[in-house]
């Protein structure tokens, strides 16, 4: 599986600048010990992403769970100090119907964001070029 099919893109956010980061610096064991915020948006197809999340315990496996699971509703929930959230949106994606909803899935504590996705979404799209 290629790295843009695991990790679609991911941000650290410091204090002065925010930076674009890769596959293979995410998941370094020497970077876990930056204090700089983060971004990081997978595939929810991804095994190896779910098998990282896990391993390295960025995740508990109950939020992993439903990050990657194949079916889930609408709903949000607190874990600790996070939010997990699972929306619905409007399939804007080209060929698709609208009545075919998106999900997307979002893991947010106060220095992870982790967000899942089987399908393009248009609004992580444009909060990413903000980002940007």
């Amino acid at each position: 599986m290629a790295d843009d099919e695991i990790l679609i893109f991911a941000f650290e956010i410091g204090e002065d600048e925010i930076r674009k980061i890769a596959w293979d610096e995410v998941r370094s064991p020497k970077n876990q010990l930056t204090k700089a915020r983060r971004w990081l948006h997978f595939s929810r197809f991804s095994e190896e992403a779910r098998s990282w999340l896990l391993e390295s315990g960025t995740l508990p496996p109950l939020v992993c769970d439903v990050l990657f699971q194949e079916e889930t509703r609408p709903r949000a929930f607190r874990y600790d100090d996070a939010l997990v959230l699972n929306l619905r949106g409007v399939n804007l994606n080209e060929g698709a119907s609208p009545q075919d909803l998106i999900s997307l899935r979002i893991y947010a504590d106060p220095n992870l964001i982790v967000t899942t996705r089987a399908h393009r979404a248009f609004a992580i799209e444009e909060l990413k070029k903000l980002v940007e």
